[in-house]
């Protein structure tokens, strides 16, 4: 298995990177120090932004954002975790450029209406309620057993 390989970029954004052999191409995560820990009174505002780098005003950014992941089998994803905004993607060999494009053209550079954030606050305030839902059910379970 190859090594991994660890870039701080300039922006303050770390890459990590690494060759898979199990099919002859690279996975990838770029990580940015935004996490949930510094949401502060905002609880959400990391994985809203999060969700906003699947978006864009422009229609046409947002297509091809979509079509490249599909065209050219690009496995991209997003996540947030307590210290970081993350974005991992995977691709072979012969896609690397146009999947490393694409990402930066989600992280950089970015606006948005204020329809498509109210969207957004809309589905994550969903996603944090699910899981305080899940979090309440587990600690009911494990009680009663």
């Amino acid at each position: 298995m190859a090594k991994q390989q660890i870039l701080d970029l300039e922006n303050g954004a770390t890459l990590v990177y690494q060759k898979q052999e199990s099919f002859n191409g690279y996975s990838f995560v770029i990580g940015f120090r935004s996490g949930a820990q510094l949401d502060g009174k905002h609880e959400g505002l990391s994985h809203l932004l999060e969700h906003l780098l699947f978006r864009s005003p422009k229609e046409d950014l947002t297509r091809n954002i979509l079509d490249n992941i599909l065209r050219y089998s690009i496995n991209q994803n997003a996540f947030t975790s307590e210290e970081m905004i993350c974005v991992d993607f995977s691709c072979v060999d012969k896609n690397v450029g146009i999947a490393l494009e694409n990402c930066m053209n989600m992280i950089t550079n970015r606006e948005f209406t204020v329809e498509q954030i109210e969207q957004e606050v809309a589905v994550v305030k969903q996603e944090i309620n699910l899981h305080k839902d899940a979090v309440k059910k587990a600690v009911i379970t494990s009680m009663s057993q």
